[in-house]
């Protein structure tokens, strides 16, 4: 669950938070979205939907160095092609100590099923594994990420409120799950040069049921601070269809102010 900040019209949520820390560092917080507004606007039948989600949600530290964290979500929108679903999961994230270097790792694991009116059945699963380490000043990644489908219509993970653009490549071509599935696989290099934050990442996509290959994408972003509050960037991505889409290319070009 997440918005989509780099977008000009960013989707939002209208939600009653509450949130309560309590001993020991343990953090809990809930949430009822009664609405939710979309990237695509008000006029279409996407951008304003209403909805009867409760969101809750779990962390606690791992020392100083990580963080462990439970979610239930259970999705409820009022529209037709977004049907009611509840996923149960957990994750955790950190940085560990692997022959004097520093390993950072990330894992997260959920289950999926159809909510109340979904006329459809799902059980899908979800996994998320990554491993990252720097050297020279330059961080490398490595990771997978599973989203579960199957000939059945309908049973597969969806994130009907996730940060889509995030995942799954930058040219969006996965941004809703296909019927069989989605195996990510991924690896990516970051760092400064020239005064600019740069990020390359590659995708070698395919499908988790019947492990039909889909195609492959290369990202490549730059962002740079230009003031105190003012930051732009630019980003490019190829996607090179092998069974699953069109070739694609994007590029785009952004300036953001925060104060």
């Amino acid at each position: 669950v997440g918005s989509e900040p780099w977008r000009q019209n960013d989707r939002t949520f209208d939600a009653v938070t509450v949130t309560r820390g309590l001993p020991d560092r343990l953090m809990l917080t809930a949430a009822y979205v009664y609405n939710v507004n979309g990237v695509s606007g008000g006029s279409s039948p996407l951008g304003d939907t209403e909805s009867s989600s409760l969101l809750l949600h779990g962390s606690y530290p791992l020392g100083a160095r990580g963080v462990a964290e439970a979610y239930s979500y259970k999705v409820d929108l009022d529209h037709t092609l977004l049907p009611s679903t509840s996923t149960v999961g957990a994750r955790a994230e950190g940085e560990v100590d692997v022959l004097g270097k520093g390993l950072d790792f990330y894992g997260e694991f959920a289950n999926q099923r159809e909510g109340a009116g979904n006329p459809n059945r799902i059980d899908a699963g979800y996994a998320h594994l990554n491993l990252g380490t720097q050297f020279a000043a330059i961080t490398y990644k490595i990771g997978i990420e599973i989203l579960q489908g199957s000939s059945a219509p309908g049973n597969k993970f969806t994130t009907p409120l996730g940060t889509a653009h995030k995942f799954n490549g930058l040219a969006d071509m996965f941004v809703t799950t296909p019927m069989l599935g989605l195996d990510d696989t991924y690896y990516s290099i970051a760092g400064d040069w020239g005064g600019f934050q740069v990020a390359a990442t590659y995708h070698q996509f395919a499908s988790y049921k019947n492990t039909q290959n889909y195609g492959t994408e290369i990202d490549l972003t730059l962002t740079r601070v230009l003031a105190s509050g003012l930051r732009t960037g630019l980003g490019t991505a190829q996607y090179n269809a092998d069974g699953f889409g069109v070739d694609t290319l994007r590029a785009w070009i952004w300036m953001a102010y925060s104060f």
